[in-house]
């Protein structure tokens, strides 16, 4: 299964630093900013024809909150979203 990128966009119009301060689970994505900066490097990353440099930073969020790598995240996002539906109920 291939691990692919994620983005985030920062709409906060804060630094970059003090973006990923006060988020820090950002340190495992591309940051696009209020411009757009950041953009431009998506599809290299999707596509696998830029290195990612951040995949350290998704891996160790994942330890960090004990993320089972097993079941894939659009399964646990499907699974988060059901429990959080019931929960609402």
């Amino acid at each position: 299964m291939p691990r692919l990128p994620c983005a985030v966009c920062d709409t906060t119009g804060l630094a970059a630093e003090e973006f990923l301060a006060v988020n820090p689970s950002a340190a495992g994505a591309v940051v696009i900013d209020g411009d757009g900066n950041g953009l431009e490097e998506v599809p290299g990353l999707a596509r696998g024809g830029v290195p990612d440099t951040r995949v350290a930073a998704r891996r160790g969020l994942r330890a960090h909150h004990q993320v089972d790598g097993s079941v894939p995240a659009p399964e646990r996002f499907r699974r988060a979203v059901a429990a959080r539906g019931r929960s609402a109920a």
